[in-house]
């Protein structure tokens, strides 16, 4: 999955519910405690994020896992940062939710291909293979994953008060993937360069604007 250069999520909120998904699994965050994983399919409940225990030997054998829609509940007494970041291979991106409303996506995938080629054509197989034999994987390296570009992520500013957490992923060229969140404490700006900053400010978001790839979240 490649991502946008700019990797938040879009400051103002869509109030777009979450389509007929209630969680029916939930995992606390907290400021500083590393990576919280989820699972994701297109064609498994809706693309929510699920559950991303362990698979058993008979579930991966039999295809027959029936994970959890997940969200992630935490109440913040401080402001912090939400972060979201794919891995494994590249292509994927997500909606965000806070309690059913959207939050805007993360970053946009340009890797501009699905599994929905005719299997009986052997020059699309032949074709698509191709493909998928050149998707980088970057494994559950989140910190590189959120880092690098070609990977779809997003950063929210969150300010003191109860959130639950969730997500789907809306573009999705693999049958399946995993996905990590984290809560991380705002970058302070030093009070000496705060003026600087709102001199600036306008300039330096509009060079942004005009630089970024269009889809992903500002």
């Amino acid at each position: 999955m490649t991502k946008m250069p700019v990797k938040n999520l879009f400051a103002a909120a869509c109030v777009v519910a979450i389509p007929n998904i209630a969680s029916t699994a939930t995992l606390p965050l907290e400021i500083g405690g590393g990576w919280s994983t989820f699972r994701f399919s297109e064609d498994d409940k809706g693309g929510a994020w699920m559950d991303s225990r362990a698979l058993t030997p008979d579930e991966i054998a039999n295809k027959s896992a029936d994970l959890e829609v997940l969200s992630f509940d935490f109440t913040l007494d401080r402001n912090a940062v939400l972060q979201i970041t794919d891995g494994y291979t590249l292509g994927d991106q997500f909606e965000v939710f806070n309690y059913g409303s959207s939050l805007g996506k993360t970053s946009q995938s340009t890797i501009g291909f699905h599994l929905n080629v005719n299997m009986s054509d052997a020059d699309a197989v032949a074709a698509l293979q191709a493909k998928l034999d050149a998707v980088p994987n970057i494994g559950d390296d989140w910190d590189n994953a959120f880092l690098d570009n070609r990977w779809s992520s997003g950063s929210l500013f969150l300010s003191a008060g109860a959130y639950s957490i969730s997500g789907r992923v809306t573009s999705q060229p693999l049958l399946s993937g995993i996905g990590a969140v984290r809560l991380v404490a705002p970058v302070p700006v030093p009070s000496s360069i705060m003026f600087m900053l709102t001199a600036v400010g306008g300039c330096f978001a509009f060079s942004r604007y005009r630089n970024r790839k269009a889809g992903g979240i500002a």
